[in-house]
């Protein structure tokens, strides 16, 4: 009954007990009241403590950690910075090149598009000049040719005749004009062929010819005549209708023929009669001679003398009767005399010409005194 009905027994008890009991509840209360409060300071310190460590983790780990990355990220992005810029850079230093090479080959291909304009402008004003130039003028601009080519060939090829020549023509040349103002042209002339007219003995060139024509003369040694009586290969419509084998007779031609030699009746038995000599020796002669041009050409003193010297020792070694003698004194002939003179220069008269084209009057037209 009394734990059915704890307020009844409650009722039963005396004062005294009620009040013990009253107090104890109080302080049971108290107790657990005081345990509860110290239980939530504790969870709310807990609380208090997780929120802390996830708010300084959280920190930490999105603001703090960023912020101590934040010089390597700076390093690493320079780096980048500046290998885009340096790349950059080279290429745009490759294009500046290729630029200044394109401003370059215009600059070139301008120039030369200027020099060919002022060439052509040069040339339609030569034309333009021309085409008004009168009798005189064509006829100056002859004879201005014909002593140039007289000039050229003195000077490179030692050809005086020809220089003679044009030098000849173009007196012709300006007695067509029939120009008393051009007497002083026509002396200069004169006086230049004047000078040209050297003899004939102290002509190098001449005696040269003449040595080439005598060595012409000189016959060599019959060379063997090809057999006549070899027997020739049968064609192939032959071969169809005849046998393949040869006759005996065929093969005693064919035998004979290379030891047999038939020579003309006119001609001597001995080859060694006659001023002859072997071909290849006569054509060493020949080849002698033309180096002797070659190096009168050359002006070659040395060389020259030194060709002369072979020639002599040719003709001692190949006795030729009339035909060496007459060599020879050809060869004395031309070592007599100074081969290399200097021919005179026509460049007086060209200038004079020039002069003329130009409208200009010469100097006085006198000739001076040229060697």
């Amino acid at each position: 009954m009394t734990k059915d009905n704890p307020s009844a027994a409650e009722a039963k008890m005396p004062a005294s007990a009620k009040e013990d009991s009253a107090g104890q509840a109080d302080t049971a209360d108290t107790e657990r009241g005081k345990r509860r409060g110290t239980g939530a300071i504790a969870w709310l310190a807990l609380l208090t403590a997780v929120a802390g460590i996830g708010g300084g983790y959280y920190l930490y780990q999105y603001k703090v950690s960023p912020l101590l990355q934040l010089p390597d990220s700076l390093t690493a992005y320079q780096q980048q910075t500046d290998a885009r810029i340096e790349a950059q850079t080279v290429q745009l230093k490759k294009q500046l090149e290729a630029l200044q090479q394109q401003a370059h080959l215009l600059q070139e291909a301008s120039e030369i598009d200027q020099q060919r304009f002022h060439g052509i402008e040069q040339n339609l004003a030569s034309v333009r000049g021309q085409a008004f130039w009168s009798t005189r003028e064509w006829k100056l601009s002859e004879i201005k040719y014909l002593v140039q080519v007289a000039e050229d060939r003195m000077q490179l090829m030692e050809d005086v005749a020809t220089a003679e020549t044009a030098l000849l023509a173009a007196l012709g040349r300006l007695a067509e004009l029939s120009d008393p103002t051009l007497e002083p042209l026509r002396q200069r002339l004169q006086h230049d062929l004047q000078r040209l007219a050297a003899p004939p003995d102290h002509d190098p060139l001449q005696h040269i010819g003449k040595l080439e024509a005598l060595a012409a003369e000189i016959k060599p040694y019959p060379r063997d005549p090809a057999p006549a009586n070899v027997a020739q290969a049968p064609h192939e419509d032959d071969q169809q209708n005849t046998d393949t084998r040869s006759s005996p007779l065929d093969g005693l031609k064919s035998l004979l023929g290379g030891r047999i030699k038939i020579v003309h009746h006119s001609d001597t038995l001995n080859p060694l009669e006659g001023e002859r000599v072997a071909s290849h020796q006569l054509e060493l002669l020949k080849m002698r001679i033309e180096a002797l041009r070659l190096a009168l050409l050359q002006k070659n003193h040395r060389f020259f003398e030194h060709e002369l010297s072979g020639i002599r020792l040719w003709l001692e070694t190949n006795a030729l009767g009339e035909q060496g003698d007459a060599l020879a004194q050809e060869v004395e002939n031309l070592a007599s005399i100074d081969p290399f003179l200097p021919l005179p220069s026509l460049q007086p008269t060209l200038d004079m010409i020039s002069s003329l084209l130009a409208h200009r009057i010469p100097d006085g037209g006198q000739l001076g005194s040229d060697s």
